[in-house]
């Protein structure tokens, strides 16, 4: 085995137009939302309930910050009218769901009503999420937090050209 190791110094690109003119490009100016400090912490913590309410708090940030909530509108209602109106810009149906509903309604059965409420509400007498249930609770919200991710990445990507660094 042979090991090659290389290092390129810095490099600048120089935009020029037909007649060979360099053309200045005006410097970008980032965009900012306060949600982008709830996916930090969503991305930070070791602890899987955090990481998805924050993720969930995200989510619900973008959200509202491109469609609000009407006067007298409920959470569910906002929620379906919501992500309907998104969808399409955000190509939600590119997701993979493993069922057979309407995207919208399996979005929401998956990261709200089978997972935001239980984790988020802890009253007696109802179904919830605790640390010190069944496996089958922590794998529930994992496989939302990864959903619900997905979503959010999108929704950053599309209305603030945030993209995450990656790596090969």
């Amino acid at each position: 085995t042979t090991l090659l190791r290389f290092t390129v110094g810095s490099m600048t690109a120089v935009v020029k137009d037909k007649d060979g003119n360099v053309v200045t490009q005006p410097r970008p100016i980032p965009k900012h939302h306060t949600a982008f400090r709830f996916f930090r912490l969503a991305q930070t913590t070791d602890d899987l309930f955090d990481a998805y309410r924050n993720m969930y708090l995200a989510f619900e940030a973008l959200l509202s910050s491109k469609y609000p909530v009407l006067s007298s509108e409920r959470e569910i209602d906002w929620l379906r009218r919501a992500l309907q109106s998104t969808a399409p810009i955000l190509k939600l149906d590119t997701l993979r769901l493993p069922t057979s509903s309407p995207l919208v309604e399996s979005i929401i059965e998956k990261v709200y009503r089978d997972t935001r409420l239980p984790l988020f509400h802890a009253k007696e007498g109802r179904s919830y999420f605790a640390p010190q249930n069944a496996p089958s609770d922590r794998k529930a919200v994992s496989e939302a937090l990864s959903l619900l991710t997905q979503i959010v990445l999108r929704m950053a990507e599309t209305w603030f050209d945030a993209r995450r660094r990656g790596g090969g």
